[in-house]
């Protein structure tokens, strides 16, 4: 849906807004929105109903504006950033608690399933993306992701999978989900859940960050289901289970996505 609407026939994008649409989308100003596209109450507004074109409309903002968050968020680990370095500590502290930091630069990171001595290095392809997606399953609470977490505290033994490393590739794995708009379904559902008042940015970036973490939880089961001899088992489990987690969306298995826990 969004990515059919969002842009119009004159070619016309939300994404290259010069007049203030998004901004009046995304701080509840709609019905400035609705009569610039409906000319005052007439037309697609008199056939369609008020309210309901302003929801659509607020849909579509903030659909728009998670788009651009992701982007954003797929900066560059920087290790000059006081902020970035903060958060991979963070990280430490949810799956090793009790344990002293690491040196920065420290093969200790590998405990983490880290591939070398300095995380930022695995950080190149997704950037703080990954490392946000990993923060929001180890900060997480449910007995799901206590068991995601059991794992992550044994991944430098055999025969588990590299607890970081799977989740940076299953942040790539949901940035191209969210991309070919595999998530459109489960993201109409979740505002029509909460209504069209309470539907954000933060709402929306939370069932972003629901998928990334069902698919992760989802891995963690099949190889325990699986329990390879090896870590070279590890693409074929991955994308068998990304090719489920794509399946279940798209035709409408969203009740367990949306749950508020596990």
């Amino acid at each position: 849906m969004a990515g059919a609407v969002r842009q119009h026939a004159a070619g016309w994008s939300l994404l290259e807004d010069d007049h203030g649409v998004l901004d009046d989308l995304l701080s509840s100003e709609t019905e400035a929105v609705v009569s610039r596209f409906a000319g005052g109450g007439d037309g697609l507004v008199a056939a369609r109903g008020y309210d309901a074109v302003k929801d659509g409309l607020r849909y579509i903002g903030v659909r728009a504006a998670l788009d651009e968050a992701v982007v954003a968020l797929k900066v560059p680990y920087d290790r000059t950033d006081a902020e970035h370095e903060d958060k991979l500590f963070a990280l430490w502290d949810a799956l090793r608690p009790g344990l002293d930091r690491p040196e920065r630069i420290s093969p200790k990171w590998g405990m983490l399933g880290f591939q070398g001595r300095d995380p930022a290095t695995d950080f190149r392809g997704m950037g703080l993306l990954a490392l946000e997606q990993l923060l929001f399953v180890a900060q997480s609470s449910g007995t799901g992701y206590l068991a995601v977490l059991a794992c992550a505290e044994a991944c430098d033994e055999e025969p588990f999978y590299p607890f970081a490393t799977a989740g940076i590739n299953f942040t790539a794995f949901a940035l191209a989900a969210l991309r070919r708009g595999d998530l459109d379904g489960a993201l109409m559902a979740a505002a029509a859940a909460v209504g069209a008042h309470q539907w954000t940015l933060d709402a929306a970036m939370e069932v972003f960050h629901a998928f990334y973490a069902r698919a992760l939880l989802a891995l963690h089961a099949q190889w325990r289901a699986e329990m390879p001899e090896d870590i070279m088992a590890f693409p074929g489990v991955s994308e068998r289970v990304q090719a489920a987690m794509v399946a279940r969306v798209r035709r409408g298995d969203l009740n367990e996505l949306l749950s508020p826990g596990l």
